[in-house]
């Protein structure tokens, strides 16, 4: 039986907490979800893994977070 990588759900949860934190923090936890998804994206395929959803969901929401976060820093307009 294969095993859930725990990195992946760990790097996806830190990419759903990015989009719910104040606008300072948000860059730490997107980039933190961004690498630990990367890292469980490539034990994944080492280790034949289970969690590959995770991992790409984790990587496409941090990204997202990232963009929106720069849409903001550049139109701080938006905000209002």
């Amino acid at each position: 039986m294969k095993k859930t990588n725990t990195i992946a759900i760990v790097g996806f949860g830190v990419s759903i907490i990015s989009w719910f934190i104040n606008y300072g923090v948000a860059e730490i936890f997107a980039g933190a979800g961004l690498i630990l998804s990367i890292i469980g994206l490539v034990q994944i395929r080492e280790q034949e893994q289970k969690g590959k959803v995770f991992a790409i969901l984790g990587i496409i929401i941090a990204a997202l977070s990232f963009v929106m976060l720069m849409v903001f820093a550049f139109n701080p307009s938006l905000l209002q």
